[in-house]
C-alpha cells in the first residue's frame, strides 16, 4: 500500500511470471503499448538501464524492491510522525 492509498500486489513478481501465470488459467492481460514507447524516461530505464543492471547483478530487481518497500515504510513512520 503506498502513501497514496494504492496497493500494488503483483509488485514483487516479474511480467514473464504474471504473464505465464495468465497464460497457465487462460486469463487476458493488457500490454500498456507507452512500456514500449522510448521516448518515455520510465520505458527507456526498463528496456535499455534495466539490462545494464541485470548484467552487473542478476537479482537487481530484488534490491530496487527492497529499497522501494524500505523507502514506503519510512516514508508512512516519518508522515506519522510528523502528524503526531
Amino acid at each position: 500500500r503506498t502513501a497514496d492509498n494504492i496497493i500494488r500486489p503483483l509488485l514483487s513478481f516479474s511480467r514473464e511470471e504474471t504473464r505465464a501465470y495468465c497464460d497457465s488459467l487462460g486469463l487476458w492481460y493488457h500490454d500498456d503499448p507507452s512500456n514500449f514507447d522510448l521516448d518515455l524516461s520510465r520505458a527507456r530505464i526498463r528496456h535499455r538501464v534495466g539490462p545494464e543492471l541485470a548484467a552487473i547483478n542478476p537479482r537487481y530487481e530484488d534490491a530496487v524492491l527492497r529499497a522501494a518497500e524500505i523507502i514506503d515504510e519510512e516514508h508512512r513512520f516519518l508522515n506519522g510522525a510528523a502528524a503526531a
